[in-house]
């Protein structure tokens, strides 16, 4: 069943959508006063790949998945050539890309890799614009996916690489539903939030087609606005919900909620091994993005980048940083599938 998109200071009356905030950061002035270099700068003009380096540390894990269900990496040809990867930068402002970089050598010497990655936003345009082989990006948007197609006239192809993080600040932590510790809710599901936080409309738009079934299009006889709807009874049957949304930076008068995926499934709380075998539904995803016309071979040296990154060795190099998460077997095996 597809997952509904969804889009807190917490009372008890409100419900909180938002992710943890763990990592380190910088200090700041008061009345924007302060002898600091960067004081009353925009802090993209600055070097945010080092302070990222160095003060970015907290979250993260230590443990090593059995990653046996995946396949070895066994190139199907040794190529020669320039490997442009462009998009995201927390690949370079983490170690992950540099322990690609160099597993990746030690099969495929001839190919070279070359990066490009201040941010994510220029993932997906610089394929349009015919300037990289490959894009990393978090889930392409609706202008990504309008202006790819007005280049190429056939859908863009994606491939997941990472699961997001448990807790690391910008690497893509799963969003956590919270509420305030004394209030009685200890779960919630997918479209209970969308009535919670969504509202009537007469559509939406699935990738770039635009559909009116359900769930894209509903009535307002599904929005959920009192904790009464939820289920609650007696004081709390007719006080109003107050939504929000936020990052958490350790609020302890809060507390987070089981989510169900669909309609009969478990209610599932937020730790490192839901989130990872996605059975948590609020997780995050990375991916690489590229140009492939329909019906013809994937690029070679793409190809075999791809299938490197889906293998038992691309893998172990995203737990050996310890922000991002493997792939589970199952979610590679549905990759490689695309790549045919």
């Amino acid at each position: 069943m597809k997952k509904l998109p969804i889009a807190g200071v917490a009372a008890a009356l409100s419900l909180v959508f938002g992710f943890p905030f763990l990592a380190g950061s910088a200090a700041h002035a008061e009345d924007g006063k302060s002898d600091a270099i960067n004081s009353n700068k925009s802090i993209w003009t600055q070097n945010v790949t080092q302070f990222r380096k160095e003060h970015a540390v907290a979250g993260g894990y230590t443990k090593k998945w059995d990653l046996s269900d995946l396949p070895h990496y066994k190139p199907k040809r040794q190529l020669k050539g320039k490997l442009r990867i462009w998009g995201n930068n927390y690949i370079k402002d983490g170690y992950l890309g540099e322990y690609w970089q160099e597993e990746f050598k030690k099969f495929q010497p001839g190919i070279e890799i070359e990066y490009n990655l201040p941010t994510t936003g220029i993932g997906i345009p610089s394929l349009s614009a015919k300037a990289s082989d490959v894009a990393m990006s978090r889930k392409a948007i609706l202008m990504d996916l309008l202006t790819f197609e007005q280049v190429y006239k056939h859908p863009i192809t994606e491939i997941t690489a990472v699961t997001g993080s448990y807790d690391v600040y910008g690497w893509m932590p799963a969003f956590t539903i919270v509420v305030n510790k004394d209030n009685p809710l200890e779960r919630i599901s997918m479209k209970q939030l969308d009535g919670v936080f969504g509202g009537q409309r007469l559509g939406g738009y699935d990738g770039s087609v635009w559909r009116t079934d359900y769930p894209y299009r509903r009535g307002a006889e599904e929005n959920i606005r009192t904790w009464g709807q939820l289920g609650l009874a007696g004081e709390w049957a007719d006080k109003p919900i107050h939504p929000g949304g936020q990052t958490l930076r350790g609020n302890n008068d809060l507390k987070e909620l089981a989510i169900q995926g669909w309609d009969g499934g478990p209610y599932v709380k937020r730790s490192l091994e839901t989130i990872r075998d996605h059975s948590y539904p609020l997780y995050a995803e990375y991916y690489f993005y590229l140009n492939r016309d329909p019906g013809k071979p994937v690029d070679p040296k793409v190809d075999e980048f791809l299938h490197f990154i889906l293998s038992q060795e691309g893998q172990e190099q995203v737990q050996r940083e310890g922000r991002y998460m493997p792939l589970t077997g199952e979610r590679v095996r549905e990759q490689l599938k695309k790549l045919d």
